[in-house]
């Protein structure tokens, strides 16, 4: 009872820390801090005399240990099929993984774990924050570069005052790690995981190699420090990593938790150098040998941790959970795949990844829940299993649900509707919104919006009824007009409601600092900004909307136009700025929507809009050729709304681009 409580403390005091960062005002602060104590206690004991003694029933057995240490282990790329334990399914078996397919035998498998999305940036971003990546625009990958170019997004990374999961586990007394993959964000300090609650971390320097994992890498560990390395296989050197860690942690008296995220089986294809295939007799001439190969690998190195955690004797202390960021890649899948959809593109085979959790003595050998579960549910399913509460203090600012019972029991577990949304085509194309693609899953249905490059066609709506056909092939929306409808409604309205960030009060009289939240952002490849702005009021000079110093500003002028000034580069990376102007407004209360939206392409310029009461009002395609932007200039500083003169009134930012009929 008393390391509990001692957990409890620990996770109340993480979470009056979190929100010190929010730059609320200090009665408002000690509102939430109130708030949240008063739900720690309800989730830790001041539940009512029967609702004690219904979750004591259901959970009594759940609830008598906790473990110690946790081991996440998250693949990038793995297809649902490369995992031996699934591929037997398919029609021409072809992968092995003896390690991985023993775990599944001692554990639980949860044919039903749903990525974050389609890419692996924004199912990493879900997995540390608990949240739908949309919220902090991740539809896509993040770059470790700081200067903006197209095709990134220059300075993206994870705010610091929202939960993340190395603080929490911290929290509760653990020491943490991060070795590997990290992709969310690295080109400031504030990014990077020493600020996000990780101990130790390691992995190697960008870029990528271009064709194998074997070679000399610049690498670099808090342990060892920075170093050049010749390995055989990257991710070997990455398990070594790992391996020092839990060997120098494994008696901490709260234990460990360590993030294992390595780079098998992404591309490259190739296996490691002196790869002995005389057992496995993988084709390695063709790229899908030469994944099996790294799937095999990997599987060897993930042995190689469990050997040393059952050395040291902690085994049955240890929860161990391996996924994977989302679907393979169509060149290296299966010849005869199980799933319709790949990597990029949000039906099952892309996101739908499967599961595993082993804890020795703890979660029931060789079984298998079928409850929904997302990547964003991970954290607080970790920390209701670590904190022995459900973490319902966190919710409030979390998109995902404990599971903790999925883990434990036969239950299958309710879920809220999951909806994704990736950027979709890198190319622009004249029907822009035809580039989009977003899904929801509810129950036994999945509606997905294609893009346009998909073989259903730009704009169109596919119905999987997943219960009558689990492999998502085929399309039953034309029968089920009803349904798709109703789908429909709930996409419009997740879009919308996920998308949008916190934002000062709705009415703003004054000039209101912000500080640097990245999630304020117009430079990401969308954003959305709406505000209601009085053109009624007498201007000698530009009131300021909203600005970002060196990046870009939003001006009412004394002739009553709105102008939107944006920094960034041209095509060739020269410094350029870019002015677009409405006509002068007339008198009364507008409704202005600023819209934005890039591609990789390297031949598609962004394209930014404005508009007033629901209509175009500027253009950046009217610009002449010379004076539109290749990407958008991204800083470090805050954000000032409003200004003294003009009263500003139902602000709010969203990280999509949105179109007036999805807001109004």
């Amino acid at each position: 009872m008393l390391r509990r409580s001692r957990r409890d403390h620990r996770l109340q005091q993480f979470v009056i820390l979190s929100y010190e960062g929010l730059n609320v005002p200090n009665i408002l602060r000690s509102v939430l801090i109130v708030c949240i104590q008063g739900l720690l206690l309800l989730c830790t004991g001041g539940l009512n005399a029967q609702s004690r003694a219904d979750a004591q029933d259901r959970t009594e057995l759940v609830n008598q240990i906790t473990p110690k240490n946790i081991i996440n282990i998250v693949l990038d790329d793995a297809d649902y099929s490369d995992f031996g334990f699934n591929n037997y399914q398919l029609s021409q078996p072809d992968a092995i993984t003896p390690n991985m397919d023993r775990l599944r035998r001692g554990g639980r498998l949860f044919p039903n774990y749903y990525a974050g999305c389609a890419y692996c940036s924004p199912t990493r971003v879900s997995v540390l924050t608990g949240c739908n990546p949309i919220r902090f625009g991740a539809l896509q990958s993040w770059p470790a570069i700081e200067n903006v170019e197209q095709g990134n997004l220059g300075n993206a990374g994870l705010p610091w005052n929202v939960p993340q999961l190395g603080i929490v586990m911290q929290g509760l007394g653990k020491k943490t790690g991060h070795f590997g993959k990290w992709h969310v964000g690295s080109a400031l300090a504030i990014y990077r995981p020493s600020s996000l609650g990780f101990d130790e971390f390691g992995g190697y320097y960008p870029p990528a190699p271009t064709g194998t994992w074997s070679g000399t890498f610049n690498l670099h560990s808090s342990a060892w420090g920075s170093y050049a390395k010749d390995v055989d296989y990257l991710d070997e050197e990455l398990t070594n990593m790992v391996g020092d860690f839990i060997l120098r942690n494994a008696q901490e008296p709260q234990g460990f938790f360590v993030n294992f995220w390595p780079l098998t089986p992404h591309f490259p294809w190739a296996e490691p150098r002196d790869f002995d295939n005389s057992r496995t007799h993988f084709d390695l001439s063709t790229d899908r040998g030469r994944l099996l190969a790294m799937m095999y690998s990997i599987d060897l190195q993930i042995g190689r941790i469990v050997a040393l955690v059952d050395s040291l004797g902690i085994r049955e202390q240890t929860l161990i959970v391996i996924s994977s960021d989302n679907g393979g890649q169509q060149t290296v899948r299966n010849i005869s795949p199980y799933l319709y959809g790949t990597k990029g593109n949000l039906f099952e085979g892309g996101v739908k990844v499967s599961m595993i959790a082993n804890w020795s003595g703890s979660i029931v050998a060789n079984s298998t829940n079928y409850s929904v579960v997302s990547s964003y549910d991970l954290l607080p399913t970790l920390v209701d299993i670590c904190a022995g509460a459900e973490p319902s203090a966190l919710y409030p600012y979390m998109d995902g649900r404990s599971k903790k019972l999925a883990f434990f029991t036969n239950q299958t577990m309710h879920h809220d509707p999951v909806y994704s949304e990736l950027q979709g085509s890198s190319i622009r194309t004249s029907d822009e919104r035809a580039q989009l693609a977003y899904s929801v899953l509810i129950d036994d249905y999945r509606l997905t919006k294609a893009e346009n490059r998909n073989p259903f066609a730009a704009n169109a709506y596919v119905l999987n009824d997943l219960q009558a056909d689990p492999t998502g092939r085929v399309n039953v929306s034309r029968t089920n007009p009803v349904i798709v409808d109703a789908l429909k409604k709930i996409l419009l309205q997740a879009r919308v409601t996920t998308s949008r960030l916190p934002f000062p009060d709705s009415s703003n009289k004054q000039s209101l600092k912000i500080p640097f939240d990245p999630r304020f952002d117009i430079c990401r490849r969308e954003a959305t900004f709406i505000v209601d702005v009085n053109a009624s009021v007498t201007l000698s000079r530009a009131a300021n909307i909203l600005a970002r110093s060196g990046s870009f500003h939003i001006d009412l002028l004394p002739n009553k136009s709105v102008r939107w000034t944006i920094v960034g580069t041209n095509a060739h990376g020269a410094p350029l700025q870019q002015k677009l102007s409405t006509a002068p407004l007339a008198a009364g209360v507008h409704r202005l929507i600023f819209t934005t939206q890039g591609f990789k392409d390297a031949g598609s310029y962004m394209h930014t809009q404005i508009y007033l009461d629901g209509r175009i009002a500027a253009d950046t395609d009217n610009l002449p050729l010379q004076e539109q932007i290749f990407s958008f200039w991204s800083t470090v500083s805050g954000v000032t709304l409003g200004d003294v003169r003009l009263v500003l009134k139902n602000t709010s930012f969203y990280t999509l681009r949105l179109w007036p009929d999805e807001i109004q």
